[in-house]
């Protein structure tokens, strides 16, 4: 147990503002800053370097106990809301007081409370002409390596919007008043879009690196009849390439924007929505908008901001009456189950319950579905429980798990079903399963091979395809996007994403095995 209590540490001794300011700081300066505590005494008021630091670590002390279940979750809480009787501007310019532009790149402005920086936008296709400014939320306190942070974002009100592009679903002015806090549920709705049943799609993770123009993308997704595609974090051109294809899009919100996106609310979600998505495609076209990837690997800051910047998504939706075909979730890694076999005993893991419960609750509430990335070859590879490599293949004669009156025949069914009954466990029963990330890589050790990753690309193809579901749910086919379209673009757990592409990105397969979607 901390020698210090989270209670004790946010009582007395600091403030409920000092606290909010804090948060706030720790998402302009983050690790890599110089000087980083020293800055973040300085835009708390009355702490030192040394204090601030301490205040830290204890949170982070407390953040382990509490996701292991060894202590309760107190009741200090930062939202992000403004202090009682604040205006945004006066909210604004208590925020910029903290931000140095020495760590910050190009110019910082106010947005409706929420600190905005100026930058280089993507041309847009939709007028024809480059837009020469747009807004990028702050840089927060971390990023992981799957993440890009080049989204373009909101401009700020006070700019000159007369060469902005319109979208094909603007939100008004007055649809933001109607996001009150109101708990409306849409699990009832009828999606429509590109919610297919049984449905395969790939994953295009973005680090930075020269992808193919979007126009060879489009020919491989086409030529391979690849109905579906997973961007981790917006790209633009791409987005607006496929506007008018029918290709279904999920795109994802980097894990470095949630806790400004959480602090700056709805208002923040909607221009995210229009500046990111919406100004290149139809909304008919987009599927899902993911909040993060596997947050739980990330830091406290943005684990605490995680399920506030979800419902400000739903409510962004909401006013923009998509909240019905669009919906909002956040992978998780495989790692949340801790009990795995039987299935029929699946137990999320004590440590991953501080996201994943908020999560089966929002999903319950707003209809959306429980996303995860599955590794199988991870699972080999920690802990197979003396099955067979082929059982996680899809080899035919790999053998049998019997589990009750339900026979499994590969670890697919094993995990998903596995999925369900911890699902159950918590009281969430008949939330739908989608695999937001799954493949075997081609080089690392030596069951990580070109031919073995065929193998697992073809069973898991042909699993999906196939629409049977799981013993468990031999009625509900599932959802699977498969990571990563190109080798080396990465993605997912340990990086396995980066050496499981299926394509080069010359558009030959990785794996030379043409697989048919």
């Amino acid at each position: 147990m901390a020698s210090e209590s989270l209670a004790q540490t946010l009582g007395s001794l600091w403030t409920p503002e000092q606290n909010k300011l804090f948060e706030r700081a720790l998402a302009v300066y983050d690790k890599d800053t110089p000087d980083r505590w020293q800055n973040v005494a300085r835009a708390v008021g009355g702490k030192t370097a040394e204090e601030v630091k301490k205040h830290y670590e204890l949170l982070v002390e407390d953040l382990r106990h509490i996701e292991s279940g060894l202590v309760p979750y107190p009741s200090y809480k930062v939202s992000g809301d403004r202090e009682s009787g604040a205006s945004e501007e006066q909210s604004f310019q208590t925020e910029l007081q903290m931000v140095s532009t020495n760590h910050v790149a190009g110019s910082v402005e106010a947005h409706n409370g929420t600190i905005v920086c100026r930058c280089r936008r993507h041309h847009n296709p939709n007028n024809g002409s480059a837009d020469k400014t747009s807004s990028s939320l702050s840089p927060s306190s971390s990023g992981t390596s799957n993440q890009g942070s080049s989204t373009p974002l909101p401009p700020s009100s006070s700019s000159d919007t007369s060469n902005q592009p319109a979208s094909p679903s603007p939100p008004s002015s007055s649809t933001t008043n109607s996001t009150d806090d109101k708990k409306t549920s849409s699990s009832s709705s009828t999606s429509i879009g590109f919610h297919a049943r049984g449905s395969i799609g790939v994953t295009l993770g973005y680090d930075g690196q020269n992808l193919p123009s979007p126009s060879t993308i489009l020919q491989i997704l086409k030529s391979h009849n690849i109905t579906n595609l997973r961007l981790l974090v917006p790209i633009p051109d791409l987005i607006g390439a496929l506007n008018g294809t029918g290709i279904g899009l999920m795109v994802g919100v980097p894990n470095d924007l949630i806790v400004q996106l959480s602090i700056g609310g709805v208002e923040a979600c909607l221009h995210w929505i229009k500046y990111s998505v919406l100004n290149y495609i139809n909304a008919e076209q987009v599927t899902y908008i993911t909040v993060g990837n596997e947050v739980l690997g990330t830091n406290i800051a943005i684990v605490n901001h995680l399920i506030d910047c979800m419902r400000a998504f739903h409510q962004a939706l909401q006013a923009l009456k998509l909240d019905s075909s669009i919906k909002i979730s956040s992978p998780c890694s495989s790692h949340i189950l801790s009990v795995l076999m039987p299935p029929s005993a699946g137990t999320f893991s004590p440590l991953s319950l501080a996201v994943v419960r908020p999560i089966l609750k929002f999903s319950s509430e707003t209809g959306s579905p429980f996303m995860v990335n599955l590794s199988p070859f991870l699972r080999f590879l920690e802990n197979h429980q003396g099955l067979a490599l082929d059982f996680f293949l899809f080899k035919a004669n790999a053998g049998t798990v019997t589990d009750g009156g339900l026979k499994y025949t590969n670890i697919f069914d094993v995990m998903i079903d596995a999925l369900e009954a911890a699902m159950e466990r918590e009281g969430y029963p008949g939330i739908k399963v989608l695999v937001s990330g799954t493949g075997w890589p081609t080089t690392g050790n030596q069951v990580a091979s070109p031919s073995n990753a065929a193998a697992f690309l073809d069973g898991i193809v042909s699993w999906v395809l196939q629409a049977k579901g799981t013993p468990k749910q031999p009625k509900q086919a599932v959802e699977v996007y498969l990571s990563n379209m190109f080798a080396g673009s990465g993605g997912g757990s340990n990086d396995i994403g980066k050496h499981s592409g299926i394509f080069n990105f010359d558009g030959s397969l990785a794996i030379g095995v043409d697989v048919k979607f």
